[in-house]
């Protein structure tokens, strides 16, 4: 505490003192404590203080006292002192101006100032300054000082520092004899010169020993200018657009990416680069980039770049041009209108327009299309295009391909031959040809196909094709339709008869219907499968006898069977079939009666031989009372019938059918094709058998549908005679 008097008297806090320095003129004593008398440097009493709480110093510099830091000696015309009493001035700042120094104590001196006691590195005491004499920092580097212009590395063994902490990030020795941009420096305690430098390309490096270079002096960094008159694109998105040479960030090249300017001018600079003052079709300058940036072109069009991709041109009104100012037309979009063209390469023209320039297959050129007015694939295929109708395929064994650029995949037109499917679409591939992209009736997509490999219609039923034939009605239930799809009636008065067909449509829903005519009358359309055809059909039946090689006078259901099962491609051995033919008692409607002589009742029943005839082909079935126009159908659709009539042994009066036979063909004039097995060989007379005319007709012979349908229909009692198996 200083106090105004010796009475106690409080002048001031002993803080607001605290580290002053004052002249002692006085002392006193008073309750036993001794108080100092304190003068400041104008002989002015300032009060009086305990001596207890005042360090006694040898002369006016006060006592020191502890104090640490740097020193950077940057303002000129400093006095370093002596001696603080007698304020001997030693040397000027200007003798270690920009140096920087430990600070190792202070002194607080009557004067009222602060002075420091300075040192070098190497421990050389500098002498005192007053603190306001120099600039205070607290690292080792000292205050940052300006620097400008450009330093050569002359020396390959120096590190570059990230930081003052000497942490090493390179070295000159890649810099060897090339340019640093200086952009400060630090005058470190240690006595080294550090510059704060950037490469040439504005990028900072670090610090370096200034010993490692050597300033130099470089008029035009940046390059003189030159003139340039080149239209450009940038093609480089890691690029800068600079405003200066010291590196200013205009604009990323991101911004400007693959657009075109026109360069008035160029800079050599010394970084070894050459920088294109580029300005834009608005007159507007856009900034300095790298000529390794861009490319150049030999046009308003700026560079050629590549492309690969197609288009197609659905408009007639978009012109392909020769020039890049739609002056004059190449193309006209007459031609180029449902083509697929060839995007090889693109154009960023200096006027904001993006051009294709495109080729036909045949590698023509075409032409620049502006870019805005197309739509572009990576398929050859060209783009998909609207379409809505229906196609009959006309060629068998051509590809519905899946893909339209590999052409693999898919399935051929030999299962979907004359078949009709929905068109939902179309591409103009590149290669000339028109696909349709076809679907089934249920909405299946099917694939891809040549457009001429079929003929379109508008309609469901797809087009008229062609065919001439003579069919036999086999469903009493269709429907007959004046067209698709106005019913008119059924066919229940046309069934079992022949008429014409002139004609045929394959629905989309998966159905041939045909044209029907019954003599020059058209009666509608009807569906096929209510049909067979009425035509002449052998089926492939070798003969086998019931007598030979096997002696079985009453086994004509297994000699019957054999033949049936091997006009179907089995063949059980003739021994198997006799030998294990279902017998009644055993089986359910089996044979009454040993099939090799004694004891015969009746044949087999359908039901028992189908069952056995199972065995062997899954695919026998037991028709019974089918009609004869029926059998007509599963005859010519390929099916052998085995049916139960006469014997050649028959005796007159005699209408019990237990003889089995076998229906080999049909002939719209002749009737059925029937072989017997009640002969020795397939090679026997008629009449060599029983000799009745009525009923020995001879192994292979041909009987009209009429005595066939009397046959094989007659009744007697109630007995059901209509007794058949399909296979």
């Amino acid at each position: 505490m200083l106090y105004a008097d010796l009475n106690g008297t409080k002048k001031q806090e002993g803080a607001a003192v605290y580290q002053r320095t004052f002249k002692s003129q006085a002392k006193y004593q008073k309750d036993g404590v001794t108080y100092l008398a304190l003068y400041d440097a104008n002989q002015t009493l300032q009060g009086y203080m305990n001596q207890a709480s005042i360090k006694v110093a040898a002369g006016a510099g006060g006592v020191w006292t502890n104090a640490s830091g740097y020193a950077s000696l940057t303002k000129p015309g400093q006095d370093v002192y002596g001696n603080l009493d007698t304020k001997q001035v030693i040397k000027k700042s200007d003798d270690v101006l920009d140096n920087t120094y430990f600070i190792s104590g202070a002194y607080h001196h009557l004067d009222g100032q602060v002075y420091y006691s300075l040192y070098d590195s190497h421990n050389n005491w500098l002498g005192y300054m007053a603190g306001s004499g120099f600039e205070t920092v607290n690292s080792a580097e000292g205050a940052w000082a300006a620097a400008s212009g450009y330093a050569k590395v002359v020396d390959k063994n120096y590190a570059i520092y990230n930081s003052f902490k000497f942490d090493a990030t390179g070295s000159t020795d890649h810099y060897y004899q090339q340019y640093f941009k200086k952009v400060g420096q630090y005058h470190h305690v240690n006595g080294a010169v550090y510059y704060s430098v950037f490469d040439l390309f504005g990028h900072w490096l670090g610090y370096v020993n200034s010993a490692a270079v050597q300033n130099v002096t470089i008029a035009n960094p940046e390059g003189t200018w030159q003139a340039d008159d080149r239209y450009v694109t940038v093609t480089d998105n890691r690029a800068t657009l600079y405003s200066d040479f010291n590196w200013t960030k205009k604009q990323a090249a991101t911004d400007v990416m693959l657009q075109t300017f026109k360069s008035t001018g160029k800079y050599h600079n010394l970084n070894g680069l050459t920088y294109l003052s580029l300005y834009d079709k608005d007159g507007n300058w856009r900034g300095y980039i790298n000529q390794q940036s861009i490319t150049a072109g030999v046009s308003d069009g700026g560079a050629w770049l590549p492309a690969n991709a197609y288009t197609t041109f659905t408009a007639a009104n978009v012109n392909a041009y020769a020039d890049f100012n739609q002056q004059k037309v190449a193309t006209s979009g007459a031609g180029l209108v449902n083509q697929t063209v060839n995007i090889s390469g693109q154009y960023h023209a200096f006027g904001g327009v993006v051009y294709y320039s495109i080729y036909d297959v045949r590698g023509k050129w075409l032409g620049y299309v502006d870019a805005s007015q197309v739509k572009t694939t990576s398929s050859a295929a060209g783009l998909w295009l609207p379409h809505d109708g229906y196609l009959t395929t006309t060629q068998s064994g051509q590809m519905i391909y899946t893909n339209l650029d590999s052409f693999a995949g898919g399935r051929t037109t030999t299962a979907n031959y004359q078949r009709t499917f929905r068109i939902m679409g179309e591409y103009k591939h590149y290669n000339g040809a028109t696909y349709y992209s076809l679907y089934d009736g249920n909405g299946n997509w099917m694939g891809y196909l040549n457009s001429a490999l079929g003929s379109e219609s508008k309609e469901a039923q797809g087009v008229w094709m062609n065919y001439n034939a003579n069919v036999l009605i086999t469903a009493s239930n269709a429907a007959l339709y004046s067209s698709f799809f106005n019913m008119t009636r059924d066919t229940s008065s046309l069934y079992g008869g022949v008429y014409q067909v002139s004609g045929k449509y394959s629905h989309v829903n998966g159905t041939t219907y045909y044209s029907l005519y019954d003599g020059n009358r058209w009666l509608g359309y009807l569906a096929s499968w209510a049909t067979v055809p009425y035509e002449l059909r052998f089926l492939n039946v070798p003969y086998v006898s019931q007598f030979r090689p096997i002696m079985a006078p009453d086994g004509c259901a297994p000699a019957a069977l054999s033949m049936a099962l091997q006009a179907v491609g089995v063949n059980p051995s003739l021994s198997y079939l006799m030998n294990n033919l279902p017998m009644a008692g055993s089986v359910p409607g089996g044979q009454a009666g040993s099939i090799y002589g004694g004891g015969f009742q009746y044949v087999i029943t359908p039901a028992a031989l189908t069952v056995y005839a199972q065995n062997w082909d899954k695919n026998a079935r037991n028709i019974s009372g089918a009609s004869t126009t029926q059998i007509i159908a599963e005859v010519v659709t390929g099916h052998p019938v085995l049916y139960y009539g006469f014997s050649p042994y028959q005796k007159s009066g005699d209408y019990n059918r237990n003889h089995c036979h076998v229906i080999a063909g049909f002939d719209p004039n002749r009737g059925f094709e029937i072989m017997d097995p009640g002969y020795n060989t397939q090679f026997d007379r008629a009449g060599s058998a029983g000799g009745n005319s009525r009923f020995d007709h001879g192994p292979v012979y041909w009987i009209s549908l009429s005595s066939f349908e009397s046959e094989y229909a007659h009744q007697y009692g109630s007995e059901a005679v209509k007794r058949a198996i399909a296979f």
